[in-house]
């Protein structure tokens, strides 16, 4: 089964895994709790502001930090480089999981770092 996870993502429908609700696990070995959707936030406009003050001699870090500028709850810019997109998806995935172990199946995912969009410049050299 072939699933567009930014078609997900941008449904309205899965505003939740932009929130603080469920799902919830711990992480790592010292088992700490995930981002919290706040942290996510402020730690997008931490990197923004990395990006922009190196951005004046990298125009690719630039224009990474405009697109994370642009991610507002009404329009997601999806990049694994933004913390609350990918922080969704991470909630999306323990979710699917979780799903799945209930229900005493194995589970088999392939993932794609390639935008449906296709990759600016149209090459993977």
């Amino acid at each position: 089964m072939s699933v567009r996870i930014e078609s997900m993502l941008a449904a309205s429908s899965c505003a939740r895994f932009f929130g603080d609700g469920k799902p919830t696990w711990k992480q790592g070995k010292k088992q700490k709790a995930p981002l919290s959707s706040k942290e996510a936030s402020s730690l997008r406009l931490q990197l923004i502001k990395v990006l922009r003050r190196h951005g004046k001699r990298r125009p690719d870090a630039l224009a990474l930090a405009n697109r994370l500028a642009d991610c507002h709850a009404n329009s997601r810019c999806l990049s694994g480089a933004c913390p609350e997109c990918r922080r969704a998806l991470q909630r999306m995935f323990v979710e699917a999981a979780s799903r799945y172990q209930a229900n005493d199946r194995w589970l088999f995912f392939t993932a794609s770092c390639v935008p449906s969009r296709g990759i600016p410049g149209g090459s993977l050299k």
